[in-house]
């Protein structure tokens, strides 16, 4: 019997492609339809409701339907569009390298890597279908003839209590501040550089020096690059921030919807125009749990404010450009295998990551923090 079927490169839980590949495949299911994941690496929190790509052959039946959940690079890309079924591009955006370049050579050849996947399909593709008007301009420039717009498949969760013991921590170190005095902010998102935690360091500082010195950042997440999360917490000390920023990750959903629950101001990254694709797993249609937001200078509780902080719009060269780019990152006539190019900071021949850039941070964690210094110049210039 004839299906739709999903492939992604690794299905995650708790990962909003991840969710989202599950969701639609259950809707499906429910809808009447044929549907299985196939993937090219089992994750083990998954591996029970996936199945290897190369086995798709095997399982294959007349008036199948593929659906490539494209987000990062993948052989499946290729792999797929040489494929005679119908193809579909659910296209969830890729990380510019632009964003990993200072950082980790290797995650930015990545990238480079899946702008060329995407030139390469998405002409093969029947539909395209974007998670935003933005990433359905970037499906049209890299070839798509037909698009349309749906967001994500909404993820049902049950609304999670915050975590007691967190609450309670939280709740005490509020109350020992100076009272009318420090709003506390909210910052949620891995380590890393597209998701811009230094436009949140730049901006309490500002506010520090001007409307609320007693004002508080807490910055939520695993520091996926180490890089850049190093840099971070220097910039924050540069900044005489060292006392007013908390760094916090390893924590759970519980304990998560208590920081958001004693929060005074929660910001969230829009990523070039696109709506924020952090998961926050709770609350009605997954969005923040219910009166999430700390107290009025009274002491009255209050509801939380969520700002988006966009950043600059980036527009895709031609595609006759994207081979000439993807030279320039991985080195002169690297061409466009996977773990091109010369080895950099502290890379092992064999394409690993970068090594973690300690105290003693090395040159490309240095460049890394001046642009960090520069991009606080022209804030406070501002």
């Amino acid at each position: 019997m004839s299906g739709i079927h999903q492939f992604v490169p690794m299905l995650h839980r708790h990962d909003a492609v991840g969710e989202h590949t599950r969701s639609l495949r259950d809707r499906l299911v429910a809808a009447g339809f044929t549907s299985r994941i196939y993937t090219e690496l089992p994750d083990p929190e998954t591996v029970d409701e996936t199945r290897p790509y190369l086995t798709y052959p095997e399982d294959a039946e007349p008036g199948d339907v593929l659906v490539y959940q494209f987000a990062t690079e993948s052989v499946m890309a290729r792999w797929l569009a040489a494929r005679r079924q119908p193809l579909v591009i659910n296209y969830h955006s890729a990380t510019p390298p632009e964003y990993f370049i200072p950082w980790n050579n290797a995650i930015a050849r990545l990238q480079v890597q899946s702008l060329l996947e995407l030139a390469d399909i998405a002409p093969r593709a029947d539909l395209g279908i974007a998670v935003s008007e933005f990433d359905a301009i970037e499906l049209r420039e890299a070839g798509c003839a037909s698009t349309v717009v749906i967001p994500v498949a909404n993820v049902a969760y049950p609304p999670v209590a915050a975590d007691p013991d967190t609450a309670a921590r939280l709740e005490r170190e509020r109350r020992a501040r100076k009272p009318g005095v420090g709003a506390s902010w909210l910052s949620v998102g891995r380590l890393a550089p597209n998701k811009g935690h230094q436009d949140a360091l730049a901006a309490l500082f500002v506010t520090r020096m001007t409307t609320d010195p007693g004002a508080r950042l807490t910055l939520v997440g695993a520091p996926s690059e180490p890089n850049y999360a190093g840099a971070l917490r220097r910039y924050a000390n540069s900044l005489g921030l060292s006392d007013a920023v908390d760094f916090v990750s390893g924590v759970d959903v519980a304990q998560l919807a208590a920081y958001y629950r004693a929060s005074d101001a929660v910001r969230t990254r829009g990523l070039r125009g696109a709506p924020d694709r952090s998961h926050v797993p709770w609350g009605p249609g997954g969005g923040l749990p219910g009166r999430c937001g700390g107290r009025d200078r009274r002491g009255r509780r209050r509801a939380a404010r969520s700002e988006t902080s966009s950043s600059c719009r980036f527009r895709r060269p031609p595609a006759s450009r994207r081979s000439q780019r993807g030279r320039a990152v991985g080195g002169e006539g690297s061409g466009t295998g996977r773990g091109y190019g010369p080895p950099e900071c502290g890379e092992s021949p064999g394409g690993g990551g970068a090594s973690p850039v300690g105290p003693d941070d090395g040159d490309r964690g240095n460049r890394g923090h001046l642009r960090l210094m520069l991009h606080h110049r022209r804030v406070v210039s501002k």
